[in-house]
């Protein structure tokens, strides 16, 4: 490992050639983070929704009361599970990274229809000399 600035990992091959990698920084961090955080708690909702009507159904008061404390276990190992079972699956590529990379990729793959309908002023008389 080389050195450099902190967020970027340099390796140094056996042939002396030096490579480096820019990692994400905290603002792309953060607003993956962000996307994947609504993503599970949207499905905490419906985890919590899907419980609710399960717990309304309680004859007793101490019925509700484990129903209601089921109910949060459940939206806990939701959320919780959300991640684990993405890094267990795919290795940590969230929905976020995964939705990221599609946009990247399609950023390039799209460019020459989205440039086509660009529209380009002449070149001024000072560049053609005419």
């Amino acid at each position: 490992m080389g050195t450099g600035p902190p967020d970027t990992l340099r390796v140094q091959t056996a042939d002396n050639v030096s490579l480096g990698y820019s990692t994400a920084g905290v603002g792309s961090r953060m607003a993956a983070q962000l996307i994947d955080s609504t993503v599970a708690l949207a499905l905490v909702f419906v985890a919590l929704v899907a419980a609710g009507g399960l717990v309304s159904r309680a004859s007793t008061a101490q019925g509700l009361a484990w129903g209601a404390g089921a109910a949060a276990a459940f939206a806990g190992f939701v959320y919780f599970g959300y991640f684990l079972v993405y890094e267990a699956v795919t290795g940590g590529r969230t929905l976020a990274a995964q939705v990221g990379t599609a946009v990247y990729f399609l950023f390039f793959f799209l460019m020459p229809w989205y440039s086509k309908m660009d529209t380009t002023r002449p070149e001024p008389q000072r560049v053609t000399w005419k």
